[in-house]
């Protein structure tokens, strides 16, 4: 399984405007509802938000993969942003989240979310990946970098 089989160019984004963890939450929706005619934004909003009260799905340096089961999406959806000036996402090592990789599976998918996981966390969990992400300044390139990087590894 590659990024690019759930990821659309259209659900990028390298300037998320929001300031708190719930705003964050609503543009990474907004972004996945492009792939997902149809789709309630507030619907996929409410599954992040359901899933953030479980656990911080905000990792640590400065990243986080919000994540959800349901019924709001036909195939595994996702939907990165960046944020340049971070947010407080309640990341376990307290610092401001930059980078947001959000997946939305539909709910009768069962251990395709894990691997859509186990392939954007093994992603971003390399320094130099990350950074190199978070850097870049406009969704085109940020999507081209995803898409180069996960075929690499």
């Amino acid at each position: 399984m590659f990024i690019s089989e759930f990821l659309p160019p259209s659900a990028v984004s390298a300037n998320l405007r929001a300031t708190h963890k719930v705003a964050v939450l609503g543009e990474l929706a907004a972004l996945a509802v492009k792939s997902q005619p149809g789709a309630d934004p507030q619907v996929l909003v409410d599954t992040l938000i359901a899933r953030e009260k479980l656990q911080s799905t905000g990792i640590a340096d400065g990243y986080a993969i919000p994540h959800g089961k349901t019924l709001a999406v036909s195939s595994i959806t996702a939907a990165v942003g960046i944020s340049a000036a971070g947010v407080d996402f309640q990341s376990n090592d307290g610092l401001p989240t930059h980078l947001f990789f959000a997946l939305f599976v539909p709910d009768a998918s069962h251990g395709m979310h894990l691997k859509a996981l186990a392939r954007v966390a093994r992603l971003i969990r390399e320094k130099r990946i990350r950074e190199a992400l978070i850097a870049c300044t406009s969704a085109e390139a940020l999507y081209d970098l995803i898409i180069q990087e996960d075929l690499r590894l």
